[in-house]
């Protein structure tokens, strides 16, 4: 998940519900995806990428980019995993 908001973040795009953002429309502060971002804020961000790469999928005729949905118990999981590392990273065990 991680590396997928980087990426487009690098792109300069950022989806939103209207559709895609590039460039100067970048609505974000520059941040490090893999260090200050809560888990909350990189599912915002993954959820409409998500959406928008298999809608981008599906009309060339591929099966979804994404073909998940993260159930609530799967969500709780990856907040915990989440939340280790960034602790691990900060040195607060």
């Amino acid at each position: 998940m991680v590396d997928a908001v980087d990426t487009a973040k690098a792109e300069g795009m950022e989806p939103r519900k209207s559709g895609f953002s590039f460039g100067a429309l970048w609505p974000f502060k520059a941040r490090d995806v893999y260090r200050d971002h809560t888990f909350a804020t990189l599912i915002g961000r993954w959820v409409p990428l998500t959406i928008s790469l298999n809608s981008l999928s599906r009309s060339m005729g591929h099966d979804d980019f994404y073909p998940f949905v993260i159930a609530g118990p799967v969500y709780d999981k990856l907040a915990f995993v989440h939340a280790l590392i960034r602790s691990h990273e900060s040195g607060q065990r």
